[in-house]
Formats: structure tokens, sequence, C-alpha cells
């Protein structure tokens, strides 16, 4: 058996280059110091042993990893940690399922981020939707209710709707303004108080932007 210190001292320089990569390095940057740890790496049944206890070390930072991600490894890396282990005969095979597993887990990761996203603006659309009414409705309340910030609300519209806040909120109130200007008999200045606008002339502007005509024109149409 080797020194109980080899195995640290092989990962003395790439242990925190290594973490460092998982989480800030472009894709596949850890393949390079993986590659650098391998050139370290004896020849011969110490070899073997020293690499089976790097192999740990290794899967101990993938475990980090994936708990910083919050992503569950038995979802990717199946079966029995040390059975798992043990079915590497060299360290360029285990490392090759390593960079696959970290693929794994970014991608996992990336799904998950991409699912959390679409939740929060589901959230958002439904709250708006529920009031719309609301005359002092703004990005500031919906966001607070929510528990995100401004600037993040307005990314995830931009990125995942391609649109924004106020084209959002204007469209719920426009179409609840059609299904009252068709199905009602209120007049528009009471129909536009109740789809949140204060300004009757306004609500016009912002129909006829939205709908191509006015409130007016709208109804007679579909009388």
């Amino acid at each position: 058996m080797p020194e109980p210190g080899d195995s640290q001292l092989l990962l003395d320089g790439e242990r925190e280059a290594f973490s460092h990569a998982l989480r800030y390095g472009p894709e596949q940057a850890e393949k390079r110091i993986l590659e650098n740890i391998s050139a370290r790496i004896p020849e011969g049944k110490q070899g073997l042993v020293v690499m089976r206890l790097v192999m740990l070390e290794l899967y101990g930072l993938l475990i980090e990893y994936a708990r910083l991600l919050e992503v569950p490894i038995w979802m990717i890396a199946e079966g029995d940690s040390l059975d798992t282990l043990g079915s590497f005969l060299s360290f360029s095979e285990f490392s090759a399922w390593l960079v696959k597993t970290v693929g794994s887990f970014r991608a996992e990761a990336k799904r998950a981020k991409m699912d959390n996203a679409q939740l929060i603006l589901s959230r958002v659309i439904d709250y708006l939707d529920a009031n719309y009414h609301d005359r002092s409705l703004n990005m500031q309340a919906v966001c607070e209710s929510q528990g995100i910030s401004v600037s993040y609300l307005g990314q995830l519209f931009k990125r995942h709707r391609n649109s924004s806040f106020v084209r959002e909120l204007t469209a719920i109130r426009i179409e609840k303004a059609k299904e009252q200007l068709v199905l009602s008999g209120d007049r528009i200045v009471e129909i536009a108080e109740a789809c949140g606008y204060r300004d009757v002339y306004y609500f016009s502007h912002c129909f006829k932007k939205y709908e191509g005509c006015s409130p007016r024109e709208y109804r007679a149409s579909h009388q």
C-alpha cells in the first residue's frame, strides 16, 4: 500500500482546480485537469492503488458538485458507487465516464432551471389574470408577491416569451375588455375602469394599438 498521504499529495494542485472547473469553467474544462492527474499516476500495482484512491477523491468532488446543482446523483450515476468505481480498469476509462457524467449533471440542472423559470412565469401570468382589474398593479407588486426581483422577471419575459411585463398585462386587460364589450352592455368608460385603466382615452389608445380598431368599433363588429 502507498503511504496514506500519496493520493492527497497527488491532488494537492488539482483538487481546487478541478472543483473550480466544475463550477465556473467552460464545458469539459475538467478534461485537461484529468489528463494532468493521469500523467502523475505511477505505473504498476502501486499505481493501481493510487488510482483507486484518486478516483474516490474525484468522486467525492462529483457528489459535492451534484449537491451544488441540486441534482440527485443517483438519477445520472446509477448503481452502487463502489461497484461503479471498481468497474474501471484504467484512469482514462474513469475520466471518460466522469466527463460524461458531469455533462449529464449540467444538462439536468439546465433543464430543471428551465422548468423552474416556466413555473415562475406561469404563476406570474395567473397572478396578472386574477388582479388585472387593480389599477395600481405594477411589476414591483407582482415580484413581491412571487418573491423574485424585478430584473429577474424582466429577463424571464424576454428570454422565454419574447415579451415584457407591460405587454403581458396589456394583453390580459384587452382580452378581458373584448369579452365585456361583446357580452355586456356596460359603457366603455366602465369597461375601462373594470379592466384596470384610470383613463378611458388611454384605454382606447391601448385597445386600438393591440386590436387594430377602437373599442366602439370592436363592439359594433360583434353585435
